[in-house]
């Protein structure tokens, strides 16, 4: 995905939580009753992030999240602020000099994932082939996007899951506040 150019802008992040966390037009009133909810940290302040780019992660992993969850599940959106020293099992290489991240986690009810697979999901074109996955359509592109889109941040991605247990998956971005005058604002761009 070359000539990529990451554009950052700096709202409030009580405004464009509602935004991000929209649920995409598809999983706005999901068949079958999936409970849809929402856990945004209200603290969290205005933050240097492409709210384009925040809105694609979440329309993914909410649209996958929904594709694999049976009637009567639930999918949940969390947003938080966590320090490095809980994610040292799931952070490594380039992206561990910040001292906190943006966690931006997508839980479900569904299906689940087998460890053994749980490698390859975040490849282009890569789908788990089991008989519970062939019913749904796809093109193995949704992950490698988001993975993708956290990259270019300078953050990363994981995932846990297990077969019947439901999965999340987790974007970690720096945290990165976008500083603020005396008056309480944000400097404007």
């Amino acid at each position: 995905m070359g000539g990529f150019v990451w554009r950052a802008s700096r709202g409030r992040s009580g405004s464009s939580h509602a935004r991000i966390a929209a649920p995409p037009a598809e999983c706005a009133e999901p068949a079958g009753g999936i409970a849809l909810e929402l856990e945004l940290d209200d603290t969290l302040p205005a933050l240097l992030v492409d709210p384009r780019r925040l809105k694609q992660i979440a329309f993914n992993l909410l649209s996958n999240a929904v594709k694999f969850t049976g009637p009567a599940g639930r999918v949940t959106l969390r947003a938080r602020r966590v320090n490095y020293d809980e994610l040292r099992g799931a952070l490594s290489g380039p992206n561990v000099p910040y001292p906190a991240f943006l966690e931006i986690a997508v839980c479900d009810t569904g299906i689940g994932i087998p460890r053994e697979a749980l490698p390859k999901l975040f490849r282009p074109f890569m789908q788990v082939e089991s008989s519970a996955s062939r019913k749904f359509q796809g093109t193995g592109l949704g992950l490698a996007l988001v993975k993708h889109l956290a990259d270019l941040h300078g953050g990363t991605v994981g995932v846990e899951s297990a077969p019947g247990e439901g999965s999340t998956f987790f974007v970690w971005l720096p945290y990165r506040a976008v500083p603020v005058n005396a008056a309480g604002e944000a400097p404007r761009p």
